[in-house]
């Protein structure tokens, strides 16, 4: 099995999106935060909504193109694929 540059195994297009649907939920955690901590200025505001619609915008993609492949994989399951 091939590796990626994080060192996370891949399992054809499967793994890779996987791991990119993982890392978008991440990121997307951290837009969240972003906007909780604005302060009452409109340029921070404007800047967290649009990294978090941004943020939203990959998650969704990527889920979809992973409905797509036809990958349907509960959590626990798509954990132990890319933590082996």
């Amino acid at each position: 099995m091939a590796k990626n540059d994080n060192g996370a195994r891949l399992l054809g297009g499967a793994g890779f999106i996987l791991k990119e649907i993982e890392d978008a939920k991440k990121e997307l955690q951290i837009a969240e935060k972003a906007f909780q901590w604005a302060k009452n200025e409109p340029e921070e505001i404007d800047a967290a909504i649009a990294r978090l619609e941004a943020a939203m915008a990959r998650y969704d993609a990527l889920i979809r193109r992973a409905k797509d492949m036809g990958i349907k994989l509960d959590k626990f399951t798509m954990y132990n694929i890319l933590l082996k």
